[in-house]
């Protein structure tokens, strides 16, 4: 609108404005027209003949229009609109933005495709994606954002999102890397105009408010998706534009349902952002409830998504059939993670079995074949080590220009470092980020794109830099790392490097060394789940560490590995109970060794615990999941010994201790072992006693158990499970607590079974099965596998397959034939 001005402004004047000369005869034109006066410098600025960083005043624009005729700017701009909008063709309109769009879009298309670690036709098609982008589409709320962690996929997603609708009819998709906001940031127009003129309407630069306050009418939605907000380079009042400009124009696309923005980023630049926003219903699914412990609002890759990746990679290339349910289920989880997934792709061979084990292993080989075997592999290790000797003085960010001084990096003559550095850069093991300063001066700083990767090469970089590793040393790391974001990452790489190479004597010390590890959760977590395949290990560790009261009490508080219930988790707490005294101590401990014993069909292990803790009834103070255990535990005690009435009385128990919990957390805690065990024992017509009637807003692990819960639940009652609901199972799986995920990933598998069978998908329905029945066998959970096997042998005879329904049954009965219990056909007649 302002060229506008300008040009109406030359016709009245009688000649176009060409030289610098031209803006003084104008200024007196306009004095001697209307007896105002415009400064000749402002008109040059006006003109371009000046350089200015600032838009022209209204008193200017004031003046401009009345010397054209008009009685102010704001009547200059409605009698423009008017005729604007009038002569607006809207099929020519929406052509125009259609061609302009598709131009940019490729490009950023090409570019995204290019960068991708896997082939782009091997990547899996996110079908969240569709479900996000529809129900914005149909929402009120104009505009999302897609928030995850580096290397989760964000932008590939986007970019098979647009391969697969930019064609449709009745979707225009500008599809944008976010760095084009740079652009806008050092123009002089306003967002909506400066999107006008990205679109190709130069000429019409209010088209895009006029769309947004519903006065053209177009015959589509334009889709508005800026990727990767988080690599914009910009830093201080420029940054602030672009942000500022994001809010507004979400807000301006609130007045219709014809435009929406799509926004992809990091955490860190999703904070910033949203600190901005006012309004917040303008903003979809982006609610502090929708993230998950990651600190993302998009979800990881499920077992489905993970194996199309495997059938178009590594089952084609190798000609074999790996399956992601043939894989430990703690990588399973890790595989969700796209990162974690291109670096399996990339590094897997049957050859190389360690790489099954645990997201470390992984990282690891990664690290070998990326650095330490590469070429210039010299190189690099100088600049990774480097960094690394930075980052354990305390230097998390280094600037670019004291790597220079280190390194020739910057030199492409200088030798070998320019290409290793580059090459570091292009793998994105490293990025650059740009750094200003409280004088205004700005400079690039170094720094690992995965934290992960750069914890190991830091806890590398100290074992090998010194030839023993004293209690100093590991003294000094925790220090150094301590209260930062690295101090899990340095420490689980720390401990896992130490179980490896069977440092003892520093291991039984760690909680003494390393006094901060006592305030991180998730590194003992990873501490105990490191220790858990080395039986030699645990002999001689656990005796010292079940000396501290603190290590004991985390074990029957706050670790509770339901996952490894048969195995680690109950090796620990048989170590507990031989070295402490304390009710405290005991009673959870014999709880879950119950608990532990029928699950894996023990008579001994379970009766010979049930009767330590059968009169310990739980009580107001007991921890929620001991609760529960306890309750499963007598439960599943009155079925062995087919006692009905014991089985009743033991419920109503329940009942009424779950009716004095408080919180919605607390009573899915409670209800998390209790609901599997009535379905196991055939009284899940129970379950909803225990679930509670309202649902509010928690964290992801408590969401997804309610969720499931109430499917089974559901189909109990002979209700069946929609097909969104079965897809949304799969969905949920990443977000439960990855030490006590199994349970609920069987009865999911399960509900998933079910839900195929009836729809007449028999191999989809086979597979959940299978799959159920496999992390049975997998977590020793034998009365699961039995139960599930018996369910399988029924239906196996239903459609007529008698000797695979005869197998079934056979192995149901090996499981039980040494327990001392009854058959589970008896127990439930």
């Amino acid at each position: 609108m302002e060229k506008l001005i300008l040009t109406e402004v030359e016709k009245k004047f009688g000649k176009k404005i060409s030289y610098q000369k031209d803006c003084k005869l104008l200024s007196n034109s306009i004095l001697n027209t209307i007896h105002e006066y415009i400064s000749p410098a402002t008109l040059r600025r006006l003109f371009g003949f000046l350089a200015t960083n600032s838009n022209p005043s209204r008193v200017t624009l004031d003046i401009l229009s009345r010397y054209v005729g008009y009685s102010n700017w704001e009547h200059f701009i409605s009698i423009k609109k008017e005729a604007t909008i009038k002569n607006i063709n809207s099929d020519e309109l929406w052509n125009t933005m259609r061609s302009s769009a598709e131009k940019i879009s490729h490009l950023t298309f090409e570019k995204v495709k290019a960068k991708s670690g896997i082939a782009f036709d091997q990547i899996t098609y996110r079908k969240f994606a569709d479900e996000r982008i529809n129900n914005l589409l149909a929402d009120k709320c104009s505009t999302t954002a897609l928030v995850a962690p580096g290397g989760y996929g964000k932008s590939t997603t986007l970019a098979c999102w647009y391969l697969k609708h930019y064609s449709e009819a009745d979707k225009i998709i500008l599809f944008a890397s976010a760095s084009i906001l740079e652009q806008f940031a050092n123009s002089d127009s306003y967002i909506d105009m400066w999107l006008a003129k990205l679109l190709g309407l130069s000429q019409n630069l209010t088209v895009i408010s006029e769309i947004s306050n519903q006065t053209i009418d177009i015959p589509g939605t334009l889709i508005i998706i800026f990727d990767a907000l988080d690599e914009i380079t910009l830093r201080g009042p420029k940054l602030d534009k672009v942000l500022s400009a994001l809010v507004s124009i979400a807000d301006k696309f609130a007045n219709t349902n014809k435009v929406k923005l799509i926004i992809s980023t990091r955490l860190a630049s999703w904070k910033i952002l949203e600190s901005l926003i006012i309004h917040k219903e303008h903003w979809y699914f982006v609610q502090p409830l929708y993230f998950t412990p990651d600190e993302s609002n998009f979800p990881a890759l499920n077992y489905e998504e993970i194996q199309e990746v495997f059938d178009k990679t590594i089952n084609k290339k190798l000609k074999q059939n790996l399956l992601v349910f043939e894989l430990h289920p703690d990588v399973r989880t890790v595989l969700g993670y796209p990162f974690y997934l291109q670096l399996f792709v990339t590094l897997y061979s049957p050859k190389k079995p360690n790489l099954l084990n645990n997201k470390l292993d992984l990282l690891s080989e990664f690290a070998k074949q990326k650095i330490y075997i590469s070429k210039l592999s010299d190189e690099k290790l100088d600049i990774i080590n480097f960094l690394a000797e930075q980052a354990f003085n305390g230097n998390h960010h280094t600037p670019k220009a004291e790597l220079k001084d280190a390194f020739p990096i910057h030199l492409k003559q200088a030798g070998n470092y320019f290409e290793a550095y580059n090459q570091l850069i292009s793998y994105g093991i490293l990025t650059e980020d740009l750094f200003s300063n409280n004088l205004g001066g700005v400079s690039k700083t170094v720094r690992f794109t995965n934290q992960q990767l750069f914890a190991l090469f830091i806890v590398q970089w100290v074992f090998n830099k010194n030839a023993t590793i004293s209690a100093p040393l590991i003294s000094k790391l925790d220090n150094n790392f301590a209260e930062t974001e690295m101090y899990p990452y340095v420490l689980s790489f720390l401990i896992w490097l130490l179980c490896k190479n069977r440092n003892t004597d520093i291991l039984k010390n760690i909680f003494r060394t390393c006094p901060n590890l006592l305030t991180s959760k998730t590194t003992i977590e990873e501490f105990f789940i490191a220790l858990q395949s080395d039986t030699f290990l645990l002999d001689k560790l656990i005796p010292t560490y079940f000396s501290n009261q603190f290590i004991r009490n985390y074990l029957i508080s706050n670790f509770f590995y339901i996952n490894r219930l048969t195995s680690t988790y109950s090796t620990l707490l048989g170590y507990l109970v031989k070295s402490s005294t304390q009710k405290n101590d005991l009673v959870p401990a014999h709880t879950f060794l119950s608990l532990s014993g029928y699950l894996e069909l023990k008579t001994d292990k379970a009766q010979n615990n049930y009767r330590k803790v059968e009169n310990e009834k739980p009580n107001f103070s007991t921890h929620p999941i001991v609760a529960g255990a306890w309750f499963a535990a007598s439960i599943l005690e009155n079925f062995f010994n087919t006692k009905p009435s014991g089985i009743q009385a033991s419920i109503k128990q329940a009942k009424d201790h779950f009716s004095i919990i408080d919180t919605f957390a607390e009573k899915i805690e409670f209800a998390e072992l209790l609901i599997p065990t009535l379905a196991l024992t055939g009284k899940g017509t129970q379950i909803p006693i225990f679930l509670p009637e309202h649902q509010p807003a928690t964290s992801s692990h408590y969401t997804a158990v309610y969720f499931i819960a109430n499917l089974l639940e559901k189909t109990i009652n002979e209700v069946e499970i929609l097909d969104s609901e079965c897809e949304a199972i799969l969905q949920l799986y990443p977000q439960f607590n990855q030490t006590r995920n199994y349970p609920w990933i069987i009865i999911g598998e399960t509900l998933r079974s079910k839900h195929y069978l009836d729809n007449g998908k028999l191999a989809e329905a086979n597979q959940c099965i299978r799959n159920a029945i496999e992390l049975c066998n997998v977590a020793d959970y034998r009365l699961g596998e039995s139960v599930l096997l018996s369910e399988l042998a029924k239906r196996l005879k239903n459609l007529g397959e008698d000797s695979n329904a005869e197998q079934c049954n056979n192995m149901a009965q090996v499981l039980w034939s040494n327990s001392g219990f009854k058959p589970y056909s008896s127990l439930k007649d």
